[in-house]
C-alpha cells in the first residue's frame, strides 16, 4: 500500500523547480527583482500532528505539534525565489511593521493527511509557544466549517499566503535553524 504524499513536500518540489526553471530560463537574480517590486509570498509551516480544539469561550485553537523549526517559502513569477527560514524568526517577524500580521491576520490554507483528507482556510492570530515544539495559534473558520471539526489531525500543512509579511532579516536559506 502507498502511503499518501503530503502536501508539504509537493510543495517542496514545486518550490524547487520553480527556481531550477527561473536558473535554466536565465531569469535575473531573485535578489535583484524583489527590490525592484513588492513580492508575494508563500509561506508554508509543517508539523506531524496537530490539535484543533475549543476554549471554554469557543475560541477555535490549533495547535502544531513538533512542529517544522524551518518554515518553507518562495515567491513565484517574477521573483522566483524559494528559500527557508527559523520559525522564530518567522514568529518575531508577526508584528513587525504597521501592515504585520498581528495587524492584518493572515488566511491559511490548513492541509491534513488524515483518513479524510482534510482543506479548511483559516485566519490565523496570535501565535504563541505552547512548549519547546508546540505552537498554537487562534483560529477563525473562513471556508470550510463542516470540516473544521475539533480533534487530532495528522501530517499537517498551514499554507500562508502574503504580500506583507517581510523579513529580509529572516533569509537563513544556508541555515535551517533549530527553532
Amino acid at each position: 500500500m502507498n502511503k499518501p504524499v503530503s502536501a508539504f513536500w509537493v510543495m517542496c518540489v514545486a518550490a524547487s523547480l520553480m527556481v531550477q526553471a527561473a536558473i535554466a530560463a536565465g531569469q535575473p537574480d531573485a535578489s535583484a527583482a524583489a527590490d525592484a517590486q513588492a513580492v508575494t509570498e508563500l509561506f508554508i509551516i509543517h508539523a506531524p500532528s496537530a490539535t484543533l480544539d475549543r476554549t471554554a469561550g469557543g475560541q477555535l485553537q490549533l495547535t502544531l505539534d513538533q512542529v517544522d523549526p524551518a518554515v518553507m517559502r518562495f515567491a513565484d513569477r517574477p521573483v522566483r525565489r524559494a528559500s527557508h527560514m527559523k520559525i522564530k524568526a518567522f514568529l518575531s517577524a508577526w508584528d513587525e511593521g504597521p501592515n504585520s500580521f498581528h495587524n492584518d491576520p493572515p488566511n491559511a490554507d490548513f492541509v491534513a493527511g488524515t483518513d479524510q483528507e482534510q482543506d479548511i482556510v483559516f485566519t490565523l492570530s496570535d501565535p504563541r509557544w505552547k512548549t519547546a515544539d508546540q505552537l498554537r495559534f487562534n483560529v477563525k473558520v473562513v471556508r470550510g466549517d463542516a470540516a473544521a471539526q475539533p480533534g487530532d489531525y495528522q501530517d499537517v500543512s498551514l499554507f500562508l499566503d502574503s504580500d506583507i509579511l517581510h523579513c529580509d532579516t529572516c533569509d537563513n536559506a544556508d541555515e535551517p535553524g533549530d527553532g
